[in-house]
């Protein structure tokens, strides 16, 4: 499975990642359901600013087949439900 996660702009701007990375290497959190697959590969880390249709286009002509939203956005971002669709 290929992935990417989405992060918040604003957060990006003083986050190392660190909590995101963290959970998709153990498998835990949001990555949970992910435990006991050994082919989990993260194609992209980056944050909603900018051309985020252009963004997306890009991450799925390079495989990824799933995108993830980050605490961050689901927690601070307004437009949460908007980004889930």
């Amino acid at each position: 499975m290929k992935i990417a996660i989405l992060v918040r702009e604003e957060t990006a701007l003083k986050c190392t990642g660190r909590g995101c990375l963290k959970a998709f290497q153990q498998r835990k959190d949001a990555f949970s359901r992910y435990k006991g697959e050994d082919e989990l590969e993260l194609l992209a880390f980056t944050h909603v600013g900018g051309d985020l249709d252009h963004k997306i286009k890009k991450m799925m002509k390079n495989g990824v087949e799933t995108v993830h939203l980050s605490t961050c956005i689901r927690s601070k971002s307004p437009d949460y439900e908007e980004l889930m669709n």
